[in-house]
């Protein structure tokens, strides 16, 4: 998809300042489980941040669509995610 991505930890300082900055676009946990979970707020010391969510163009919109695909054989897996059993 050729999605930039960086894997590193976050801090809650840098969540904050991106939120009142007005750059914290989405948040979401993804895995193979829960396939993806968007996150539409976090709370901190007494504190609600709420985050954009359903925007049409978002990644994790995007990102759901792609792997509900592979997991349904709408598309290809060619990283050979898929078991059958």
């Amino acid at each position: 998809m050729k999605v930039r991505v960086e894997e590193r930890p976050i801090s809650v300082d840098e969540v904050l300042a991106a939120h009142s900055a007005g750059t914290l676009q989405e948040a979401f946990g993804i895995g193979t489980a829960a396939v993806i979970a968007p996150i539409a707020c976090i709370g901190y010391r007494e504190k609600d941040l709420n985050i954009p969510t359903g925007a049409p163009d978002a990644l994790s919109k995007k990102l759901h669509t792609r792997l509900t695909n592979i997991q349904t054989a709408k598309e290809p897996d060619t990283h050979n995610w898929l078991l059958t059993v």
